[in-house]
């Protein structure tokens, strides 16, 4: 079983001692100076290289002031010394294609009989008219999730919550708004909640809002501040917060958005911005990492995630000048070493001549390796097909690999990857329309493996309307050891928010009789999950469980009366790698079999 992490009470205690009062929530407040722009000096003779190791083992230690000021450093050097290169696809001028895709393979990955099991769909708010959002989970399995509830002429941000594992919600947090509140999402930061949304005012200005939350039945503020710096004339979109919390206890908070102006000649910037110390009241960085300059030319759906150490990779889509006779749309990705204080020149993840378009990207890396995976959208310029594409990286984002994902479906889309805190396993969910039925389907793979996964299976029951603009959110639950799906559905034109989540329990097939002298416990690895054999001599209660090496009781695999019989059962765990004991007791007693799952 996962590591379960220890609720830091006095962390937070601490944190909410000191943070910083922020303006009540709502719109009605006059904006306050949320950003400081710090004057740094850059020391003669400075070596960047080396100061961001200095910058890592201050971090290491705990020394958040030291480390912040070597980053910022490390930010003033980069902004003096970094070279623009001009780059005819953000421009308006054309170019020559000369590439076209090889051929795709198809899902690859575990036979779908060994996929995860999931249960019954669950609604989460019984309201009409509730969508978008995220779902996250709390060392303790606590399950908050966050999105929009609409009651003209009203935008509600909600926050439901669940310590049942999803089984029931109850709401600890609701806010109305007089203007319109843009995809609200929560990120944890050591049992710490991050929320962070966008707005937009009656006169068409835009403002991007980050919080740290203490979670409970009733949400807490602690800090709250803009990484926008208050309302703007350029429109906001595709705003994704994360944390370094994985790494150094969340003493870093980072913000990526695209940010553009329709006056006069079209023009996109990919916006970048970090906090401190967990002091979101206070951006401390910011910098555009890229930009475009000409009408129809733009980025969009960036992402942001952190991986090993301060590894950051950034990855953004672009529809470039000339398309699609010059350029196709394609994904750039920028990746920093130190948290953001330099960013590496523009990577190209995927090609922009092959005549296809790549977009929706989705990003995640591993915090205790160098691999990174990006799942995207691949379609013909037409959007006719459209394919799901694993782009993976093993050395912290420098090159990309391409492997078809998900080929056996013209209308893919709407993909979402996220590995969890121990970093082990990686979770995707992504949407399938057919001729007659709209799916959500998920995907687990490895780190270790990054081309391995499993067969994608449905998760949503009503296979009927699904939300287009919305697109389904993975997490996981790390004390019931179950990967958690929050979905947006949209059913006679009625928004709606659901759950569903994996089983614990596996699927037993038909019983054998046969020669039942000898009672038979047997326990099998295949790919990543477990076959359990048994026979039961007698009728009577059955009970199959699994301890770790400290005797922990981490999963209830089978309890239930037993005809005589020999019977097969397939587990899905989602255990980390290690040894694990399977014990059976019957009424003629109790078997132990030892068994290690290997990832």
């Amino acid at each position: 079983m996962r590591t379960v992490f220890v609720l830091l009470s006095c962390l937070l205690t601490q944190v909410l001692t000191a943070g910083i009062a922020g303006p009540s929530d709502g719109v009605g407040f006059a904006p306050v100076t949320l950003i400081s722009e710090p004057t740094v000096t850059v020391p003669a003779g400075f070596d960047a290289d080396q100061a961001t190791q200095e910058m890592l083992a201050a971090k290491e230690y705990g020394d958040i002031e030291r480390a912040n000021e070597l980053s910022l450093q490390i930010n003033q050097f980069w902004k003096q010394n970094r070279v623009e290169e001009f780059d005819p696809s953000t421009t308006d001028l054309t170019g020559t294609v000369t590439r076209q895709r090889p051929e795709s393979g198809d899902e690859t990955g575990e036979p779908s009989s060994y996929a995860p099991f999931w249960g019954t769909d669950i609604r989460i708010d019984s309201r009409d008219n509730c969508y978008g959002g995220n779902i996250v989970s709390l060392s303790n399995g606590d399950l908050y999730s966050i999105f929009v509830y609409y009651s003209s002429p009203n935008y509600y941000r909600v926050t439901r919550r669940s310590t049942n594992g999803g089984t029931s919600w109850s709401t600890c947090n609701e806010v109305s708004f007089s203007i319109a509140i843009y995809h609200p999402r929560l990120s944890v930061a050591d049992d710490t909640l991050i929320m962070y949304y966008y707005m937009r005012d009656g006169s068409g200005n835009y403002q991007a809002w980050v919080k740290t939350v203490l979670p409970g039945a009733a949400l807490t503020d602690i800090t709250y501040g803009s990484p926008s710096g208050g309302y703007i004339t350029d429109y906001i979109k595709d705003f994704v917060v994360t944390n370094d919390g994985p790494n150094y206890n969340s003493k870093w908070i980072f913000a990526t958005w695209t940010q553009g102006h329709t006056t006069g000649t079209d023009q996109t910037y990919v916006r970048f911005a970090r906090s401190s110390d967990m002091d979101v009241s206070t951006w401390e960085i910011q910098d555009t990492i890229t930009n475009s300059n000409g009408d129809g030319i733009y980025f969009y759906e960036t992402g942001l995630e952190v991986g090993q150490l301060d590894n950051l990779v950034l990855v953004t889509s672009l529809h470039p000048s000339g398309w699609p006779q010059s350029f196709d749309e394609y994904i750039r990705g920028y990746t920093s070493s130190n948290g953001g204080s330099d960013w590496s020149s523009v990577i190209y993840i995927t090609d922009m001549h092959n005549h296809m378009d790549e977009n929706q990207p989705t990003i995640a890396g591993s915090h205790y390796n160098h691999t990174w995976f990006c799942i995207a959208r691949v379609s013909d310029t037409t959007y006719t097909t459209q394919h799901l594409y694993n782009y993976y990286s093993t050395d912290n984002g420098a090159t990309w690999i391409e492997d078809a994902w998900v080929t056996a479906y013209d209308n893919c889309f709407k993909p979402f990857v996220y590995i969890d805190y121990l970093s082990s396993d990686v979770f995707a969910v992504f949407r399938i329309d057919q001729a007659s039925s709209e799916e959500l389907r998920y995907k687990e793979g490895h780190i270790s493996a990054p081309t391995s996964w499993s067969t994608s299976v449905v998760i949503n029951d009503d296979l009927t309307n699904l939300s287009w603009d919305y697109g389904p959110r993975v997490c996981y639950d790390y004390a019931r050891s179950n990967a958690c799906v929050m979905w947006t559905d949209y059913h006679s034109s009625v928004y709606s928010v659901w759950f569903d989540r994996t089983a614990v329990t596996g699927v037993e097939e038909e019983p054998v009789i046969g020669d039942l002298g000898t009672e038979t416990f047997a326990v099998s690895q295949i790919g990543r999950n477990f076959r359990i054999t048994y026979s039961v001599a007698s009728a009577g209660n059955v009970s199959i469980d699994v301890f770790d090496v400290t005797g922990r009781n981490v999963a209830k695999v089978f309890d239930g009366v037993r005809e005589p019989g020999t019977y097969t059962l397939d587990f899905s765990p989602e255990f980390a790698q290690g040894s694990y004991f399977f014990t059976m007791s019957t009424p003629e007693g109790t078997k132990t079999r030892r068994a290690f799952l290997a990832q």
